[in-house]
């Protein structure tokens, strides 16, 4: 992670409330998808955290965008597969 990716998880980590909403919505959704209930509210609501991970590959730390542009795929997947609910 190059200076200024660090400096931005930094300050990210010094709120201390930005990562505990994160993780509380990656768990919502996580249980919404292993018990096959509402996954189409479980991606919606994940989808922001996604996009934001995304973004910051791209724009600060290029070298894990790989892993977040997979998983922004399977979360686009899963909206547009459950787009009639």
């Amino acid at each position: 992670m190059n200076a200024e990716a660090s400096a931005f998880f930094g300050a990210l980590m010094s709120t201390k409330f930005y990562f505990s909403l994160i993780k509380a919505i990656e768990v919502i959704a996580g249980i919404l998808f292993l018990t096959n209930k509402k996954v189409a509210f479980g991606a919606i609501i994940v989808f922001p955290v996604m996009v934001a991970e995304f973004l910051f590959h791209l724009g600060l730390d290029i070298g894990g965008i790989d892993g977040a542009a997979i998983a922004l795929i399977f979360n686009i997947v899963l909206i547009v597969s459950n787009k009639e609910k």
